[in-house]
Formats: C-alpha cells, sequence, structure tokens
C-alpha cells in the first residue's frame, strides 16, 4: 500500500544538533511531510488513489508584521483572522470552522462565529481548535472540479474503470459535488460511493430556508445508483488470462473464501456493489454533532424527517445503505457491524444523552439523542460479523462509556501553537532576567538571543509578585520546542478522542467491512504504470514549481485531456501564488442537481 511519513520520521529520529538543514526544513512543514506517501518501493501495488484538497490563503489574506513580512505567531503563520496557516500559507482540507452541512454553501461566504461557538470556546476551551472568521469556501468547489476531473481522466483509459469513492467529513461535501458535475457533463458517476462520519444535513430547521437537502441527496445518490454499470461482468473476473489470477481459483461471483479472524477458512457471499451509496455513521462522534450542524455522519438517516417526510424509507429503495459504528456496548457485548438488517437503537436506556463523555458541552453545543431512538440499519449481513474497533490511535484508550484521550500529532501542535488564545505553561526565568536588572522587553530579547531559532523563543512575559511583595521576578510563556515536547508526553496536553475518524483508524475495520462494501472490477489506469504515476501525483493538490516541473516530465502527462492539464495548471497557481482557478475552469455556479448558492451558511 505504500508507507507514509517515511522521510518525516527519518529526520524526526536525528538528534536536534546533528540534522542537515534538508531535514529541519521537512519538521518545519508537518502539514507537508507528516503523512506523505512514498509508494517508490517495486513491491507497492495499491488499488488507491489518495486524493487530497485544501484552502490557501491569497496575499493579502496573510497576516503580516510592520516589515510586511509574515507574522508569525509562535512561529507560526496566521491569516488576517488568525486562523493558523502552514508553510505554504495554506491548510489542508480547509479550516474544520469552514465545514459545511449542505452543498451550497460551498459557493458562499466563510464561517462567522456565533453564540454557540463563543460559548463552546470559553466553556471548553481547546487549544487546537478556532472558531473565528474562515475565508470563502470557494476551495471546496475546486476540489470537487478537481475530483470529477480525476473520474473522468480515469474512465478515459478505459470507460468500464470501477470506482469506489471513500469520503471523510467535509470530503463527503466535496464528493458529493463532484458527482452533480459529472451528472451535470453528461459523464458517468463513481460506481460505489462511501460516505465517512458526513456533517450532511437532511433536517429543515438545521439547513438554508430555501435548500430542500433532502431532495438533493436524493438527487445524487439516484444518479450514482440508478443504472450501476454492468461491464466488466462479474463472471469475467474469474478469466485468468485477463485476471491473472487475482480473483483467486476458489472464488465466483456469488461466493469467496477468507481466512476468519482466528485463521479459519469462512465462505462468504460475494455482491456486486456497482451503483450503491453507504452511509458510515457514529453517535459517539461529536465533531458533526454540533447543534446547528446535526449530520448524518452522527444522527444516521431518520426514517422519516421531523415534518413526516420519509426518508430513509425512500433511500432504501434508492441503493441507499447504513451502517452504524458505535464503540458503546449493550447487554456486555459490542454492536457488531454486519448483522442482519434490522433497526438498531441509537441510544438504549441508560446511555448517554449527548455524543461524548462531557455532559456540559453536550448541553452547550450538541443536539441529544432521544432514548429509544432507533435507525433502520440495511446494511448487507457480513460474514462474519465485526466487532468494530473504535479506540485505533488513543494514547489513553477509552471504554464503552468514556472517550479516550488523542495525543496531539506535530500539525495538530502547530495548530495550538498558531492559536493566539492557546494558553501554555509559564516558566520561571534565572535572578539575571529579574527587574531591576532588565525590563520584561529587555529580558524576553535576551533570552531569544540565545538562538537563532524561532522553535526556541518565547512570545511573552509576565513580571510576578514575591509573596513579600518586596521583589518580583519575571515568567516567560514556554518555548514552541518545550511545549512541542510537553505535548507529546504530559497527558495534560491530550484531548478526548472526538470519534470523528474512529472506524477509519483501525486497519481491522476495513478488513472485514469496507473491503466488503467497495466495488470489485478493473482499473486499468492502474495497471498501466504511466497512467498510475500521473493520477496519483495530481491527485494531490500540494503542487509546487518542483512537483508540477515533475509532474510535466511524466509520460502519462501527455494523454491527459487538454482541460485536465488546464486544470492541474491552474491548480499549481493556486497553491503557489494563492491565484484561484478562472470560471472557465472552475465555475462559481452549483449546477442544477445542487441548486442556488447561499451567501451564509447553516453552520453560522
Amino acid at each position: 500500500p505504500g508507507r507514509y511519513g517515511e522521510k518525516y520520521k527519518e529526520a524526526g529520529d536525528v538528534p536536534y544538533e546533528k540534522r542537515d538543514s534538508d531535514q529541519k526544513v521537512i519538521l518545519d512543514d508537518p502539514d507537508t511531510y507528516l503523512y506523505r506517501r512514498n509508494a517508490s518501493d517495486p513491491k507497492t501495488h495499491s488499488l488507491m488513489i489518495p486524493f487530497y484538497w485544501g484552502h490557501r490563503a491569497t496575499p493579502d489574506q496573510i497576516k503580516r508584521d510592520d516589515a510586511g513580512d509574515p507574522f508569525r505567531m509562535r512561529n507560526q503563520f496566521q491569516d488576517i483572522n488568525g486562523n493558523r496557516l502552514d508553510r505554504h500559507f495554506a491548510k489542508a482540507g480547509g479550516f474544520i470552522a469552514n465545514a459545511t452541512n449542505n452543498i451550497p454553501d460551498v459557493y458562499g461566504e466563510g464561517f462567522r462565529p456565533n453564540l454557540k461557538s463563543i460559548a463552546l470556546e470559553t466553556f471548553k476551551p481547546d487549544n487546537a481548535l478556532y472558531f473565528g472568521h474562515s475565508p470563502a469556501r470557494h476551495y471546496c468547489v475546486l476540489a470537487a472540479h478537481r475530483l470529477a476531473m480525476l473520474i473522468r481522466e480515469i474512465r478515459r483509459v478505459s470507460p468500464d474503470e470501477t470506482i469506489t469513492i471513500m469520503g471523510h467529513s467535509q470530503g463527503t461535501i466535496v464528493t458529493l459535488l463532484a458527482q452533480a458535475l459529472l451528472v451535470d457533463g453528461g459523464d458517468r458517476c463513481a460506481d460505489t460511493f462511501i460516505m465517512v462520519d458526513t456533517p450532511y444535513c437532511v433536517l429543515p430547521g438545521n439547513t438554508p430556508k430555501d435548500q430542500d437537502t433532502f431532495s438533493t441527496l436524493v438527487g445524487i445518490v439516484t444518479a450514482i445508483t440508478n443504472m450501476p454499470h454492468t461491464q466488466p461482468a462479474m463472471s469475467e473476473l474469474r478469466d485468468a488470462k485477463t485476471y491473472c489470477g487475482r480473483s483467486g481459483s476458489r472464488w465466483s461471483p456469488t461466493q469467496g473464501i477468507r481466512k476468519n479472524k482466528v485463521g479459519s477458512m469462512t465462505v462468504f457471499p460475494e455482491r456486486d456493489n456497482r451503483g450503491k451509496v453507504y452511509l458510515y455513521f457514529c453517535p459517539d462522534d461529536t465533531t458533526v454533532s454540533l447543534d446547528d450542524v446535526q449530520g448524518i455522519g452522527t444522527y444516521g438517516m431518520p426514517d422519516a424527517l421531523p415534518n413526516g417526510r420519509m426518508a430513509m424509507m425512500v433511500l432504501q429503495q434508492l441503493r441507499f445503505y447504513q451502517r452504524m459504528w458505535t464503540k458503546r456496548h449493550r447487554y456486555g457485548e459490542a454492536i457488531l457491524i454486519g448483522k442482519t438488517p434490522q433497526p438498531e437503537l441509537m441510544r438504549a436506556t441508560g446511555e448517554a444523552r449527548y455524543p461524548g463523555s462531557s455532559f456540559g458541552a453536550g448541553m452547550i453545543a450538541r443536539a441529544s439523542i432521544l432514548e429509544g431512538q432507533e435507525r433502520l440499519i440495511n446494511a448487507e449481513a457480513l460474514t462474519p460479523p465485526h466487532e468494530p474497533e473504535m479506540f485505533g490511535g488513543e494514547a489513553s484508550r477509552g471504554t464503552p462509556t468514556t472517550s479516550g484521550l488523542d495525543r496531539p500529532d506535530d500539525v495538530a501542535k502547530g495548530v495550538a501553537l498558531g492559536k493566539d488564545e492557546a494558553t501554555f505553561m509559564w516558566v520561571r526565568m534565572p535572578s539575571e532576567y529579574d527587574s531591576p536588572n532588565m525590563s520584561q522587553q529587555e529580558a524576553q530579547n535576551a533570552f531569544n538571543a540565545l538562538s537563532n531559532d524561532p522553535e526556541n523563543h518565547t512570545r511573552a512575559l509576565r513580571k510576578i509578585k514575591s509573596t513579600t511583595n518586596s521583589s518580583s521576578h519575571h515568567e516567560r510563556e514556554e518555548t514552541p520546542r518545550e511545549a512541542r515536547e510537553r505535548m507529546e508526553k504530559n497527558p495534560d496536553a491530550w484531548s478526548e478522542n472526538s470519534y470523528h475518524s474512529g472506524l477509519l483508524r483501525s486497519p481491522e475495520n476495513h478488513r472485514w467491512v469496507t473491503a466488503m462494501d467497495i466495488v470489485i472490477g478493473q482499473a486499468k489506469c492502474l495497471d498501466d504504470p504511466a497512467m498510475r504515476d500521473v493520477l496519483i501525483a495530481i491527485a494531490d493538490w500540494k503542487i509546487d514549481k518542483k512537483v508540477f516541473e515533475y509532474i510535466e516530465k511524466l509520460p502519462g502527462w501527455a494523454r491527459l485531456s487538454n482541460k485536465a492539464q488546464a486544470l492541474v495548471k491552474a491548480s499549481n497557481d493556486y497553491y503557489v501564488k494563492g491565484k484561484f482557478p478562472p470560471s472557465s475552469l472552475v465555475p462559481l455556479t452549483p449546477p442544477p442537481l445542487v441548486g442556488p448558492a447561499l451567501n451564509a451558511g447553516a453552520v453560522e
């Protein structure tokens, strides 16, 4: 599958004093290198094309100091509204506050703080979360056009190419829009779409008044599922001459054989998943459970909407399936994935009223789950059913009733350091820095002069009176380097797992569930090294000058359509200069399946 963050880890393993300039550059840019995929090993053979997208600030949106240079808050760049930016003045995936629970909002203005976000910042502060003014969400529109372009180029290799998209969070909104763009252009949608922890909302009271988000979802789901593509036929996948034995000698279109969790061979029913949409939702997800969002990624698709309109009762007829992922136990046992399709309780007697462990935060900002509320879990039964692993990657493991703790990665540490209001430790300075020997400014200047590395500089000092009030001393805010080391080791600096990515963080969940829900067929574009390399390259939005020069030299570049090449070039300009593509490439008018754009978002 490839290796992730290999160079970053290698650089981090070198002692601080011995790092060369290249290693320092890598470690100074975790947004780029922490999870960068390396597929150069000849043994790498993956069926996945990772798709990346994000926001790049325009030059006038970048906060600057008095000299006109980019301003640094604890060695982190910011935009003019205080949002932390990476070393390329960008934010992968956009800012969390800028997420939307509908599609038209991505064509409109960005998030604006409201009473609930202010209350959450006040009563449940989190160094890694910032609910400030956010830029326009047009970067989501660009992402959708890039994704649609990628699908078109894959199908130019062969019209029968089989595509599953697994989208997470705001990525599901981008994917839905991409399908609408494909329909608008007369192109075929992805064969299967798995929506994970989506913020998409179908409740009329939580979405724009002039938008019917449920009908929009029905329209896009219908476009994906209405006419499943039938080529290649499942029977063809057994042909050893064509598929080189990949399907296995004991596989058939009706059943397959695999080892179960204890190593015994198990027969499972095979199915053709072309023309399906799956919703993976998690009632423990605290990210899309905000009262003004109420995403179906937390609450699932109800049988009917509050106004009596049929919802799941309609969608299930359109090959829309849902699975509930939760860490909760009932009657002493886990709630399995892949049981016989049936209604499932969202909240049983005695279970928490709100997602997450904090009742206070739930009362302030989250929508409750009514006791006895059910969802129709209609996704196919699995052989064997799977006990979900929801605690993957936790530094302090949670339980069925309590949230685990997440240690911040280096990107999250940077986000915390780049937040004005974030709180850090104060360190008493040696006596030579005390007044009257030095003023606060003199003491700060003297301390920061000890190192040329901004990571070893302090942002602020304060004067502390002694208990006798006869003398005082200076305390400094810990340096970014000290803060990073503390956040790595001190559990007090860790945050509760939101479970917004809980199901994604364990390979076992994908081995036993996702693998059964994705579509199988053909991928000639990945069998062709030239096309594989160029498709993987253009699927990553981080196209700087060096990367663009590399892409242009790839053998597959000349095989892309002129329009695809133009969009890649425009994406390069966007990432390097903050120049948004022209309307001829990325129109800021929604396609008919989505409807008119709005000026303000439902999240506001």
